[in-house]
């Protein structure tokens, strides 16, 4: 058995011929060694005119290409995929047998910014306003910021009577009371909207005295307050008086102002009286006067209710009712009241105008 046959390049071994069988020896380096019948050529490397340094030595070889390193060598006849002869092994593809990420979005940055902007500019403070519409429940604000805003609130108009054909009679309209207040950042206020008396029924939500059929509920009022009992009311606009209707129209009274109108006379039938800064409006004949808070009536045929506001206004029967009376004393400045402004549901609005 021939011994194998190695030439030194740059130093380092150079494996010619490792086959068990008849090997010819002594090929120079270039031509292919041939065995046995059967056994295929080994691969040597193709002459080529390499680049030289030295006389004799051979410039450095460029990474990933040449003859390996001694140490990263094999004997062929041990490896089973060279089973017959020495065949050379293309290194795998790595691209070969990846599928796609059918999650990967094709339209990402692929290089996305590294440091987003971690903190925008903020928005401005606001400065409103802020309306707060009829619910039938009890809502808050809370200010945004220090200073001084004005506040506005407008009562609900009172219910429409039914007559006999159909036709509904108007009742009182809503008034209206404002001011301007000094609020911390924070400061929690409690808000309720007054609704319309109903036809034929009960009266607005916020102290909407009842009425009954051929009558109509009082209207409710609208405040602000800084707790939920009636002692902590800043402002308050008066909700207007029921109508009536059977055979005989009238109308109710309008909401305060500082003084609830009085409903309109049926005859000899007294009407509700307009509710006032520190007492309820009178009753008309055969009704209930107001409260604080609260316009008098019952749920009765031919009854009337009376508005509700500071002080509500009174309820009569076969008569209309009277408005509920306003209030502003809990504002600072720019105080304002108007008679029978509003129709419909009652209204709220905020508005910040300076720190």
């Amino acid at each position: 058995m021939a011994a194998p046959m190695t030439q030194s390049v740059a130093g380092r071994p150079l494996l010619l011929c490792a086959l068990a069988l008849g090997c010819a020896g002594g090929a120079p380096p270039g031509e292919a060694l041939s065995g046995d019948a059967g056994q295929p050529d080994s691969l040597a490397p193709p002459a080529t005119d390499a680049p030289t340094g030295d006389a004799g030595q051979v410039d450095d070889l460029e990474p990933g290409r040449g003859i390996p390193p001694a140490a990263d060598r094999q004997d062929p006849a041990g490896d089973p995929r060279l089973e017959g002869g020495t065949e050379a092994i293309d290194p795998p593809d790595p691209d070969v047998g990846l599928e796609p990420d059918p999650e990967a979005d094709p339209e990402a940055d692929p290089d996305p910014d590294p440091d987003p902007d971690p903190d925008p500019e903020p928005d401005p403070d606001p400065v409103g306003p802020w309306g707060f519409e009829a619910t039938g429940q009890v809502e808050r604000f809370v200010a945004p910021r220090g200073g001084s805003y004005r506040i506005e609130v407008w009562g609900a108009q009172g219910g429409m009577a039914r007559c006999a054909n159909d036709n509904l009679v108007q009742g009182g309209p809503g008034g209206e009371a404002g001011g301007v207040i000094e609020l911390d950042f924070g400061t929690v206020l409690f808000i309720r909207v007054g609704t319309q008396g109903v036809t034929d029924g009960a009266g607005g939500f916020n102290g909407g005295g009842d009425g009954g059929v051929h009558g109509a509920g009082g209207g409710g009022a609208s405040d602000v307050r800084t707790g939920d009992d009636l002692f902590s009311r800043l402002v308050v606009g008066g909700g207007g008086g029921g109508s009536y209707c059977n055979h005989v129209i009238t109308h109710g009274g309008g909401g305060g102002g500082l003084t609830g109108d009085d409903g309109e006379q049926n005859g000899p039938f007294w009407p509700g009286r307009g509710g006032q800064q520190g007492e309820g409006g009178g009753a008309g004949s055969f009704g209930r006067g107001g409260v604080e808070g609260r316009g008098g009536g019952a749920q009765l045929d031919d009854q009337v209710g009376g508005g509700g506001g500071w002080y509500g206004g009174g309820s009569a029967l076969i008569s209309a009712g009277g408005g509920g009376s306003s209030y502003n004393e809990g504002m600072q400045g720019n105080r304002t009241t108007n008679n029978s402004v509003q129709l419909g549901d009652g209204h709220v609005r905020l508005t910040f105008i300076s720190d």
